[in-house]
């Protein structure tokens, strides 16, 4: 469901366009003031904005310039105003929004506008997926990491809730690719993804890292909740071999948790520099399917380097 931020410091407007969008199958969040608007725009993370021009406390202008500013992420913006005139839709679109729409409007235009708006982002952030998805298992890479990592440092600062993450590699992986080749290697990681995915949470970020290394950022989860994820990642990697009819082979794995914010941790430079530790710090050649000498998982993290 499409969640759209109404800001309106009219009630009846405002309570008018919500009803309806709540009928056509649309969340809502609303704000009467543009204060309010920013922390909700910030924190909720809404997929539409319908931003009125005159509001109490931070104009609608002030409120479309920083939130293009400060959001992450694409959030389009559709202006709705009583301003009528050329240069007031010129100066709403320059400022960022993405249309611009004015009072006295039927409801059935603003619906349309909407339904538009929302294709054009779907189409963008399909767009984007594909640049920022692993294409042999489907989750995220690399690079979406570093833009995740810093949306989360942010919540977790604006917030002032703990965020977490499990860092993950495979034992033996690649002296096993050495015997049994590059199709048994990539069997390999996508049944690891498979083992892994259903122990988590809806709102968990799993990412391919590297080669056979793995990370899951877990919103709004402390140190606790981590390493009994990583506990539950451990067994279930050497739960059973890997492979196929032809061919098996048993492997283990390194586990670390990190928590932001934390005694060593107080920055996402620090974050980065510490999950890159755990996972490349290491020898590439590693100590083999039987993972000598493994440690619980909360007593995995390795030193700050």
């Amino acid at each position: 469901m499409h969640k759209i931020l109404i800001v309106d410091d009219e009630e009846d407007i405002l309570e008018n366009i919500e009803t309806r969008l709540k009928m056509s199958g649309y969340g809502t969040l609303t704000a009467t003031n543009g204060a309010d608007a920013i922390n909700l725009a910030l924190n909720e993370s809404p997929d539409l904005i319908l931003l009125d021009l005159t509001l109490p406390k931070v104009s609608g202008m002030e409120v479309c310039k920083q939130l293009k500013a400060r959001l992450s992420t694409f959030v389009p913006i559709i202006m709705v105003s009583g301003k009528s005139e050329l240069e007031d839709k010129i100066a709403g679109l320059d400022q960022g929004a993405d249309d611009y729409l004015t009072k006295p409007f039927h409801m059935d235009e603003l619906l349309a506008r909407v339904r538009a708006i929302l294709r054009n982002k779907q189409i963008l952030d399909d767009m984007k997926k594909t640049t920022v998805t692993d294409s042999l298992t489907g989750i995220y890479n690399r690079r979406y990491f570093l833009v995740r990592l810093e949306e989360e440092c942010g919540r977790a600062q604006r917030r002032g809730r703990a965020f977490s993450c499990m860092m993950l590699a495979l034992n033996g992986y690649r002296d096993a690719g050495e015997r049994c080749g590059q199709d048994f290697m990539e069997e390999i990681l996508k049944q690891t993804v498979s083992r892994l995915r259903p122990l988590l949470q809806e709102s968990d970020v799993f990412i391919r890292f590297g080669e056979e290394k793995f990370v899951v950022i877990m919103p709004e989860t402390g140190a606790e909740g981590a390493q009994d994820l990583a506990k539950r990642a451990r067994e279930a990697v050497r739960a059973e071999p890997f492979g196929d009819a032809a061919q098996t082979i048993a492997l283990g794995c390194r586990v670390g948790t990190c928590s932001f914010p934390s005694d060593r941790i107080e920055n996402m430079n620090q974050m980065t520099e510490y999950i890159e530790f755990f996972l490349l710090g290491h020898s590439s050649h590693d100590p083999g399917p039987e993972e000598a000498g493994a440690e619980p998982a909360e007593n995995l993290e390795p030193e700050t380097p």
